[in-house]
């Protein structure tokens, strides 16, 4: 049932973001590029999800996360130095801990409600990433090998998920410039994700 709402959403913003222009310059190829990648891990999450393949979905998290920080913190915080490293493939530091402690400094992320999330969930992320304890034992019940444990988690990597691809599609909006499809999209997360849950 939760993978049809989340299906929905999904389906929703699509429509909306398919084949959308932005005035075209380094950051916003950049973030929007990004940004792009997080939402399609989301639809990845959903996919995998749909085939009950709960495990390589919970690895995918991780990623999402991660490609929506360096979306979001090159569109509101990388200096043209940082985007230019990057556009030439050079090093450049991407920790996750500096790049929300830059993002919250900006409008819309200075509540901490990025470190509360990576806080309350960095652990399993990368347990579920790097193949950790929940990953693994989460697989065997008695002699048995099974991935059924899992699905019990659905709705959990479901939730989280689509709370990620919002914040995406909420900056993709800034970037293309359509404040307005910021709160018609929103608004129809509300309607169809948050009152399911």
């Amino acid at each position: 049932m939760y993978i049809a709402v989340v299906e929905s959403w999904s389906k929703y913003y699509q429509v909306y973001l398919e084949g959308v222009s932005f005035e075209p310059n380094a950051r916003r190829r950049v973030a929007m590029g990004l940004l792009h990648l997080s939402l399609e891990h989301q639809q990845s999450i959903l996919n995998l999800a749909k085939c009950n393949l709960f495990g390589s979905s919970f690895a995918l998290l991780r990623c999402q996360f991660e490609s929506l920080l360096r979306g979001l913190w090159f569109l509101r915080c990388a200096n043209d130095s940082d985007i230019d490293k990057f556009v030439l493939n050079k090093r450049i530091d991407l920790v996750v801990n500096s790049l929300i402690k830059d993002l919250e400094t900006t409008e819309g992320y200075k509540n901490g409600a990025l470190k509360r999330y990576k806080s309350g969930k960095w652990k399993a992320m990368n347990d579920y990433t790097h193949g950790g304890f929940f990953q693994t034992a989460s697989r065997t019940q008695g002699d048995e090998v099974t991935g059924r444990n899992l699905s019990e988690y659905s709705s959990w990597i479901l939730t989280e998920s689509s709370k990620l691809s919002l914040l995406a599609v909420l900056d993709i909006c800034q970037i293309i410039e359509q404040p307005e499809l910021s709160h018609i999209l929103s608004a129809a997360y509300l309607d169809i994700v948050k009152k399911s849950s």
